[in-house]
């Protein structure tokens, strides 16, 4: 299983794995960027990263569990990213990472792994 899976994919594994066995963490971590209900986001984080995760290793359904966590990415990094209170040379780097993090994502789909399934 895991030999068809790239590094994004068992680390969004992983993240799901961390915040279900530290389920407050997840609730902190949701209410601190203004998710409420914050157990109701957890939730449904630690479901598409896992769900999500095991799509794409598995190349079952593989571009559903690949759109869903494009999905969930880009909500949190749009919800979490400073960039946009950002100003001058700092919000020119913010930019570059928000543009690194959303090229990972398509590369998590197009890696070793088939989206066509």
């Amino acid at each position: 299983m895991a030999a068809r899976a790239s590094g994004i994919d068992q680390c969004l594994l992983l993240g799901g794995i961390v915040k279900f066995t530290s389920f407050s963490a997840a609730v902190a971590e949701q209410e601190h960027f203004g998710f409420h209900p914050g157990w109701a986001w957890a939730a449904a984080a630690i479901v598409v990263e896992l769900i999500g995760s095991l799509l794409v290793i598995t190349g079952r359904l593989a571009w559903l569990g690949a759109g869903a966590l494009g999905v969930l990415t880009a909500v949190a990094t749009f919800a979490a990213s400073p960039f946009w209170a950002m100003q001058g040379q700092a919000r020119f780097a913010g930019h570059q990472h928000l543009l690194r993090a959303s090229g990972l994502d398509r590369r998590s789909c197009h890696g070793g792994n088939s989206c066509r399934t």
